[in-house]
């Protein structure tokens, strides 16, 4: 070379700046969207979006002042011309990439010399990525955990005692003592209502796989030893929060009458019980508060000119007071309470002998016109949008994808409870509704979200290569190396057997940014060719010699970064391994066929743009 190491320097940074600038701000605005996702898994999203982006700023800079600048100091011209550190040549290395780059410019050369070969060639590719699609497993919410923390609950009967409440709970104290191996430390409490414990293995037997032979062993156990009126649960915690769900879904059942509801929660629960993949089924709704229900006569209550109102109003006021009116004392303003006199009611029974007055004058017994019964009530009704409502949680075995339970469960519970309601139950089918909610919700929210997202990403990455090469035509082109990056990852994470969960598409989404870059090099150094009076086909296939070493090192140094996060083992380590296998996949075979199928549908969009509009460019 004539030049100097500061002029090369110099010229090479003329000749790449616009392609690394264009790469990094599509990097970059593919984040924009992550941004404004609100659920839960966006605050993940965040953090990572932040990170990411500041460091490709600092590296965008970096490379086109810095680098240069130390290059030109490093680099000494060598006795045969060349500039390097070492011109030692022919190494394993180099007749390794030679033999690499010969095969590519084969196949490139191959797919230019006619047309049907390059049909055949983009055939291929779209048959191997609709075959990627079919790769696409059940999505999960958040990364499941590898955590060896067990968690348990025991749900006690309605009315329980605490001392017997303890003795299921030392029942499992001591089977967990006796026969859960590599036992560290355990806890345990217990309440009328419901008993929690839970216990840590080892710190160097603390693993998934030892912890769910302990959960198989207790849950065995409580089959065998608990009474079948106690109900029995235990599970990994998660790593996101201190939750006693475990792997869990909700069920909301919404309507007017509570009653109705009740029933159609138990029916609900027991189809629920059926499926295969259920663990357990807890209803909100719990008769455990003892209370007096007054049931009016409405033919008598009609026949001495009431209402079931007027009898509600008579009930409340005896018993808990109507505000009658106000008075004023010293510039304070005083209550006055209209209620049954002091020591009238002293027991339960004596509700029946309260007065009710009627429009004849003559005042009744309660008890002849309402029956009062001793019963128990729900210990708390929830609302939802302001309708009463009870929520079924649904916990299901591990290993059972979120996303497949969710479609099971619709399919084969709510759509057939849905249609069935009218005539089995004999009310509105608008007045009750039932629908999955809690992380089932979660996931679908985020997974639409994150659809946009990406969809968005798409278009900005569009919209500012399009300003960037100031043509709408070779942005498109440089989009088709994205398919490529979905099938690598649709096939990355099916041979890993890594979760896809939401963390996982938050890769792809990645992936939009970053592989477009080795197509932009491509494109761009081909259309600098071209408009420098070189041939289509010569300026493409130099494209691919010329740019193939810097197209390889950028993707290497990509995927030797996510191979960590990929490949690593170990509790917390599941958080980000379905994305790193996602970003190493996509990048692996989108960066192989990139080189082959770039050239060709950028060579073929030439000679059509040359043989019908005039112009090549």
């Amino acid at each position: 070379s004539k030049h100097s190491p500061s002029e090369a320097s110099v010229l090479a940074t003329k000749e790449v700046w616009a392609p690394i600038v264009a790469a990094s701000l599509t990097t970059l605005v593919v984040f924009i969207p992550v941004l404004f996702i609100k659920e839960q898994a966006g605050q993940l999203f965040r953090d990572i979006a932040f990170s990411i982006s500041f460091a490709v700023i600092l590296s965008m800079v970096t490379s086109i002042t810095v680098i240069p600048m130390l290059a030109s100091r490093l680099l000494k011209r060598q006795p045969d011309g060349s500039a390097g550190l070492n011109s030692q040549r022919g190494g394993r290395l180099d007749r390794l990439g030679e033999l690499v780059c010969g095969w590519f410019i084969r196949t490139v050369s191959f797919g230019l010399r006619s047309v049907p070969r390059r049909i055949g060639i983009f055939s291929i590719v779209t048959i191997a990525f609709f075959c990627g699609l079919k790769l696409i497993p059940s999505a999960e919410y958040l990364p499941q955990s590898k955590s060896a923390n067990v968690f348990g609950r025991i749900s006690n009967p309605t009315g329980m005692s605490l001392e017997g409440a303890q003795t299921q709970v030392k029942k499992v104290e001591e089977f967990v003592l006796n026969h859960v191996d590599h036992l560290y430390r355990m806890f345990s409490y217990a309440r009328h209502s419901s008993s929690f414990f839970g216990f840590y293995l080892e710190s160097e037997h603390a693993t998934a796989e030892n912890a769910d032979i302990a959960m198989e062993k207790l849950e065995t156990f409580a089959k065998n030893y608990l009474p079948s009126d106690f109900r029995f649960s235990v599970y990994r915690v998660s790593d996101f929060g201190w939750r006693f769900e475990g792997k869990s879904i909700e069920l909301e059942i919404v309507g007017p009458d509570l009653e109705v509801l009740r029933v159609m929660s138990e029916d609900l629960e027991a189809k629920l019980r059926s499926l295969p993949d259920v663990k357990e089924v807890f209803s909100s709704f719990t008769l455990a508060n003892p209370e007096l229900q007054v049931v009016p006569d409405r033919e008598r209550l009609a026949d001495l000119g009431l209402t079931s109102t007027d009898l509600a109003l008579a009930v409340e006021t005896m018993v808990e007071g109507t505000r009658a009116s106000y008075y004023r004392e010293g510039g304070r303003e005083h209550e006055i309470l209209l209620k049954a006199r002091e020591g009238q009611i002293v027991h339960a029974d004596a509700i029946r002998d309260l007065l009710v007055a009627v429009p004849s004058g003559y005042p009744v017994r309660l008890s002849e016109v309402a029956d009062v019964r001793k019963q128990l009530g729900p210990v708390k009704v929830e609302h939802v949008n302001k309708e009463r409502s009870i929520s079924l949680r649904i916990n299901i075995h591990e290993g059972v994808p979120l996303q497949s339970f969710i479609e099971t469960t619709r399919e084969e519970v709510l759509t057939p409870f849905q249609e069935s309601m009218v005539e089995t139950y004999r009310v509105s089918g608008t007045a009750y509704q039932s629908h999955l909610a809690g992380t089932a919700d979660d996931l679908e929210r985020t997974m639409d979200a994150l659809t946009q997202s990406f969809l968005f990403a798409i278009v900005i990455s569009y919209l500012l290569m399009a300003a960037l090469f100031q043509s709408f035509a070779f942005p498109l082109i440089i989009l088709f190396s994205l398919p490529l990056a979905l099938t690598g990852g649709f096939v990355g994470i099916w041979i890993s057997g890594a979760e896809f969960n939401v963390i996982t598409m938050l890769g792809f989404v990645l992936l939009s940014g970053i592989v477009v870059n080795n197509a932009i090099l491509l494109v761009d150094f081909t259309l600098r060719a071209v408009r420098s009076g070189d041939e289509f086909h010569d300026a493409a296939l130099n494209a691919v010699k010329v740019r193939m070493r810097p197209i390889f090192m950028t993707s290497l140094t990509t995927m030797l970064g996510m191979m960590p996060l990929a490949l690593g083992r170990g509790v917390g380590t599941e958080l980000y391994s379905g994305l790193g296998v996602a970003v190493v996949g996509g990048m692996a075979l989108s960066t192989v066929f990139t080189l082959v199928l770039i050239p060709l549908v950028l060579v073929t969009a030439l000679e059509i743009s040359h043989r019908f509009f005039g112009k090549a460019i």
